[in-house]
Order: C-alpha cells, then structure tokens, then sequence
C-alpha cells in the first residue's frame, strides 16, 4: 500500500522515462518503462541499476554509512545507517532484493560495531546458510546472486570514491548479467562511469521526495524537480548508449563465469599478500 502510494507520487510528478529511472533505482521498479527504453537500457549495459535494486541499497547504504563516519564516528553512524536501512526494507515491504541486501549489510557492519575482524569466507557462508534457511528456492532467483556478487564488491573495496565503488562492485555483477542476457555492451564500461556517481543522489533524494510526497505531494514534485536535469542526463547517456554501443551476442557459458571470479578471487588473494609484506 504504502509503496503503491510512493510509486504514484514519482509518476505523477515526472515525465516517464525520469520516473521510471527514479522507480528502478530506489525501488527496484520496473513498471514505469516502456519495452523499449527498457531495451536500451539493456544495450547500453545499465540496466543493472534498475533492476538489482539490492544492490543500489548496498550501495547507498554503505556509503551513507562511510560519510556520516566522518560527521558522528564510525559506531554511531553504522548503528543510525543501519537504523534507516531496515525503515527502508520494512517501508517498501520487505521485498527479497532488499532483505537480502539488508541481511547483507548489516551482518558486515554489525562485526565492525563489535569490534571484531570480518572473515570474507565466514561471513559469506553465514549470511548465505540465513538466507537459504529463510528460502532455499531463493538460489533459483538472479537477484539473489547479483546481491551477493555486490555485497562482495562493496566488502573487498578498498577506496574512498563513490564512482570508484559502483565501477568496483559492476566488475562482480557484470559476469551474472552477461549470463543471463547473453549479450556484451563494448562501451557499457565507459555508460557506466558517465552514470554510476549519479546513483547515491538520485537515490536519496528521489526516497526523501517519496516520503515528503505522502504527506505533501506538492512539496514532493518541486523536490523531485530538482533532480531533474540528473534524470534527463541519464536518460541521454543510456539512448545514446544504445545507438552507439557496439553489442555482441555471444554465449557467455559457466567456465567463463568462473573463471572471471576465480581471476577476481586470485587477484584478492595477491592483493592481501602485498598488503601483510607492507606491514
């Protein structure tokens, strides 16, 4: 009901295309777009923002997270982070891509309240055995290993840029969307950086313009206005993304999918050994 309420605010507030961007990226709604500008978004490789939107949460919230760091300090702004994150999954109903990402995130965040070193390994077969346990038909589902291959993205990266993330975490993601829509973007890599530092803002001004548009729909169009010349760039990235892309349609099979992680995991492993002869 009350996310029905929220779709309509966006809808009635901005031209379609703008409103679907919106709907996609903080709800993980599909129903504003169009078959066609929904096949751009597949050609021009960014349809993973709009879909995934377990990732966007993971992504927004760690990065909520890591600035308010520098405002209240690392416990306070992982215990006020993860407070908005569960409003968040409850408010939207508690859809599988959300609580997945939610469950994600808070058992990383919640070891680093404790005090306590993650184990990439344990904390992987934990949250994975809770989630199955919740739904074992859940590993049948996409979403729930794009979630995963982002959750391992946003825990393995090392910098402190917002683009630099989002490009980090589609190195995880890209492999699943190939599989399954069996077509390569060329450029989708140069889309994505034209694109991807636009995510964090649009996704927490288009759920404040949701929220304030409840009470105030008025309120909620002019807020939603103001994102407007983002959402209408974005829209001009992904069409001309996907007039100009070169697509290959191709069978991108199992062995290639593993060994792009394998390659990913190698290159971790190289990475960890660098940084313990360094200290």
């Amino acid at each position: 009901m009350l996310k029905g309420l929220m779709v309509k605010v966006v809808k009635s507030s901005l031209p379609i295309k703008e409103a679907g961007l919106v709907l996609g990226i903080v709800l993980g709604d599909k129903s504003g777009f169009s078959h066609q500008f929904y096949q751009k978004l597949i050609d021009s490789g960014l349809v993973h923002i709009v879909v995934a939107s377990g990732t966007n949460v993971m992504l927004v919230s760690s990065l909520v997270i890591e600035n308010l760091a520098y405002i209240l300090g690392r416990k306070k702004a992982i215990v006020v982070g993860l407070g908005v994150l569960w409003w968040y999954a409850l408010m939207v109903g508690l859809e599988a891509p959300i609580l997945r990402a939610s469950l994600l995130m808070t058992i990383f965040y919640w070891s680093r309240l404790l005090g306590r070193k993650y184990s990439l390994s344990r904390g992987l077969l934990v949250t994975v055995a809770i989630m199955l346990l919740i739904d074992w038909q859940m590993i049948k589902e996409v979403s729930f290993w794009l979630s995963l291959m982002a959750f391992l993205g946003v825990l393995t990266y090392r910098g402190r840029h917002s683009w630099a993330l989002t490009l980090w975490v589609m190195v995880w993601v890209w492999p699943i969307l190939s599989l399954v829509f069996g077509r390569l973007a060329l450029l989708s890599f140069v889309f994505n950086m034209l694109v991807l530092f636009l995510v964090e803002t649009i996704s927490l001004v288009g759920l404040g313009a949701m929220l304030v548009g409840l009470v105030w729909p008025m309120v909620a169009r002019w807020w939603l206005w103001l994102i407007y010349p983002l959402l209408r760039y974005f829209v001009m990235v992904v069409e001309w993304g996907a007039d100009l892309n070169w697509i290959v349609d191709f069978n991108f099979n199992w062995w290639m999918l593993v060994g792009w992680y394998l390659i990913l995991f190698w290159w971790l492993e190289k990475r960890k050994k660098r940084q313990k002869l360094c200290c």
